[in-house]
């Protein structure tokens, strides 16, 4: 059944299996072999949400230097100030900061899926990315917001949709708090696995 969400481009919903059973011959993999699936697709999935948040965070700075282009103020295109060109500037450091550790997260999930590679640098990958891709998310909906002015949260213009997209984005398969901790402890402590 559906689940009631903030974000309205993406529906949920709960599922709940009674009295399933599996046929012996079905299971494909059982104690340590079944938890490392679990956690590889965890991490694979983690990687895969990562992206789709450098997206929104893509998505945020393209709207917003296509209307600073196109809103006059003072007789000038808003996109012809200073001071909003380095906002601008910094959405983008924010955007490939992420896309950049997405990128060597997914190379990990390549190695990982294809050949069982390192676990713990595929954890550390997925992490970081998900607090770069995270951060840069949630950053870029917020500036594209107050850049877009009094007109950035109204159902006319989009930056809304990704406002709310990455603040459920942020709590979805864990919050980043969690994902920064584990960073932190692979950084301080070395790796786990």
């Amino acid at each position: 059944h559906g689940v009631p969400t903030h974000d309205a481009t993406r529906p949920l919903a709960q599922v709940r299996l009674h009295e399933v059973e599996i046929d012996a011959a079905a299971v494909l993999r059982r104690g340590r072999a079944a938890m490392r699936a679990v956690d590889l697709t965890r991490q694979v999935a983690n990687v895969v949400l990562a992206a789709e948040q450098v997206g929104v965070a893509q998505q945020c700075l393209d709207l917003t230097v296509a209307y600073l282009g196109q809103r006059v103020q003072f007789g000038r295109p808003l996109a012809s100030f200073q001071a909003l060109k380095h906002r601008c500037a910094q959405m983008m450091v924010a955007v490939e900061g992420a896309r950049s550790a997405v990128y060597g997260a997914a190379a990990q999930c390549d190695t990982a899926v294809d050949s069982g590679g390192d676990a713990a640098a595929l954890d550390f990958h997925a992490a970081l990315a998900r607090v770069e891709a995270t951060e840069a998310a949630q950053f870029c909906a917020q500036e594209a917001i107050q850049l877009h002015g009094g007109v950035g949260f109204t159902w006319e213009y989009d930056p809304h949709l990704y406002f709310k997209r990455a603040q459920a984005s942020s709590q979805r398969l864990a919050p980043v708090s969690v994902w920064c901790e584990r960073v932190a402890a692979q950084l301080l402590d070395g790796p786990t696995a």
